[in-house]
């Protein structure tokens, strides 16, 4: 098969779940298909392309030009499927070129930043009155995820993040039929157990008697940071001091850094700021606890990281998390992401308990090398893009035939 590969995000540019997604699947998919990736021109020739064939041709504001340029590119190249990482980035008339392969992971159908852009917005934004731009935003965001789901309606096959994504495709009127579902895609050679535990932790500075939390992600509220220190804050005076990292950075993090000092914390927390997920790795494989209680999250691929490095993984039991995160299984579910108290209570149990760290991270382990390891993921999605070529040929066929 020629695969064609649209995504507005690439490494070395970009290292969040999008880029992460689009550069795995091209990878592991061109050791057996043909595979190019478009991409925005922005990125021109800094694409980390690792041999696959990137194009910077999208504009990614303009959906008539990227239109162009992706009919183009599936007819010059004779591609067979296409697969569109982002939903609203591939505009309608695409997809008769190719059947469209489209993966979906809540946000970007929901609240999408794809999907074209209303006219004269960049007016728009400059008026003074903040309820005139507010009027403004609110109806180009309807109009934009009307045009998202109008895409999605023509796509072969729609895969989900997660089966609440797919509920949530299924509410906005996606037939059953269209929805996969693959929940998933982390790099097991990154993300696996340290050899030597004691030296990595003496190497970040964890004493060998504290007990070692940590979060990554940005700083906003959704994330659930303050949840986190205020649970700890709870904690302060148990018999074992905690270390907390907490990694990554945003709006939030002046506010954080306060919060700490007023619980007294600032001895024991360390606001490390983003980092590599080369360097992220060695704090996942240090940790007694992975916590994150994100109050909106469609799968999470930070919990799978970290439990595939061993770590036992406390979240809500929200969105797609369940998906990911078993209670007692691979980590600890508490029902509200706002509640510091019941968070507490997960904290001391696996403080408390070395056996059930060890058990819960030993699940963390095979569940990141069985279920959800970038090898596993994408054979799934090369067979659904098999599916979707097969069956527009034969269409195409049978037209042709009539």
């Amino acid at each position: 098969m020629t695969i064609l590969v649209v995504t507005d995000q690439f490494p070395p540019r970009h290292f969040g779940g999008m880029a992460q997604h689009a550069a795995h699947i091209s990878r592991l998919l061109a050791l057996s298909h043909r595979v190019i990736v478009a991409v925005p021109k922005s990125l021109g020739k800094s694409a980390d392309t690792h041999g696959i064939d990137v194009r910077p041709v999208l504009s990614v504001s303009s959906p008539r030009r990227d239109a162009a340029a992706l009919v183009h590119l599936a007819r010059t190249e004779r591609c067979d499927v296409i697969h569109s990482c982002t939903a609203g980035l591939v505009p309608i008339r695409v997809s008769a070129e190719a059947p469209v392969v489209q993966r979906v992971v809540g946000n970007d159908f929901l609240r999408p930043w794809c999907g074209g852009n209303l006219p004269l917005r960049s007016i728009f934004y400059r008026i003074p009155v903040a309820s005139v731009r507010d009027t403004f935003a609110n109806e180009e965001r309807v109009r934009r995820k009307a045009n998202v789901i109008a895409q999605l309606s023509r796509c072969h096959t729609i895969i989900a993040n997660s089966q609440w994504t797919a509920a949530a495709l299924g509410r906005e009127g996606i037939p059953d039929e269209r929805i996969r579902t693959i929940v998933g895609g982390m790099d097991c050679s990154t993300f696996h157990p340290a050899a030597d535990r004691s030296s990595l932790r003496a190497s970040l500075g964890v004493q060998p008697d504290e007990f070692m939390i940590v979060t990554a992600g940005n700083f906003v509220p959704k994330k659930g940071f303050d949840t986190v220190l205020r649970a700890i804050g709870m904690l302060a005076r148990h018999r074992a001091p905690i270390r907390y990292f907490a990694i990554g950075d945003g709006p939030e993090e002046q506010n954080l850094r306060q919060l700490a000092d007023s619980l007294g914390l600032t001895s024991s927390v360390t606001f490390t700021g983003r980092m590599h997920q080369t360097r992220l790795t060695q704090y996942y494989k240090a940790c007694d606890a992975y916590v994150q209680v994100s109050s909106e999250e469609t799968m999470g691929r930070t919990y799978m990281e970290a439990g595939g490095c061993g770590a036992p993984v406390i979240a809500a039991r929200i969105g797609g998390v369940p998906e990911v995160v078993g209670h007692l299984d691979n980590g600890l579910l508490i029902g509200n992401p706002e509640d510091p108290s019941e968070l507490a209570e997960a904290i001391t149990l696996l403080l408390e308990n070395p056996a059930l760290r060890a058990e819960l991270g030993s699940a963390g382990i095979r569940r990141a090398r069985e279920e959800f390891s970038w090898d596993i993921v994408a054979t799934e999605y090369a067979g659904l893009m098999a599916e979707a070529a097969s069956s527009h040929r034969q269409t195409h066929e049978h037209r042709r035939t009539r």
